[in-house]
């Protein structure tokens, strides 16, 4: 998990665990942002 620069611990199953809500809010923004980016990239190859 060595993107995330701000403290928390991964658990067993490699999910990111931020010690506060803030944090928490600010993880399930960038991992929104990369799934639309990685469907954006998907339906962009399928088009060609």
């Amino acid at each position: 998990m060595g993107w995330f620069s701000w403290g928390g611990t991964s658990n067993e199953m490699g999910e990111y665990l931020p010690d506060d809500e803030a944090t928490l809010q600010e993880c399930k923004r960038v991992a929104r942002l990369l799934r639309r980016k990685t469907r954006n990239q998907r339906e962009r190859n399928a088009r060609m």
